[in-house]
């Protein structure tokens, strides 16, 4: 019996951690937009895809906006997230002319993960690294 416990623990734990979550457009709390990116955002991310060097046709992800000056991405207040299928921006950084640095850092971790896999939460890709693709 105690087995079976520190397996359901275990299975717990490991499926809070790494990139092993999912959202949905309230993940973030109170949104006033779930929608998909508009042609300005879809030009932006389309360039860093082909700054990235993808060639292939990459899926939109859904751009969330939530009401406040901030957001919680996993366990820290930030100005941005990335989730699988979705971005995330508060208010505050909802328009992207204004916050062209945080939303292309959003889409690399976007496009990341459609390409390999890994969103690279940790920051350790080149992408990150030299910043080519977000500047």
């Amino acid at each position: 019996m105690k087995w079976v416990l520190a397996l359901v623990c275990s299975i717990f734990i490991f499926s809070c951690s790494g990139d092993e979550f999912t959202a949905d457009c309230d993940t973030w709390g109170e949104f006033s937009q779930c929608r998909k990116l508009n042609e300005t955002e879809l030009e932006i991310y389309n360039d860093v895809a082909t700054c990235m060097g993808v060639t292939d046709e990459l899926p939109s992800p859904t751009v969330v906006i939530v009401t406040g000056q901030s957001l919680n991405c996993g366990d820290i207040s930030s100005a941005g997230c990335q989730i699988r299928g979705f971005i995330a921006f508060p208010e505050s950084e909802s328009d992207v002319l204004g916050a062209e640095f945080i939303w292309r850092h959003e889409f690399t971790h976007e496009i990341l993960e459609l390409t390999t896999g890994s969103a690279d939460r940790k920051h350790k890709s080149e992408w990150f690294i030299n910043n080519d693709c977000i500047r």
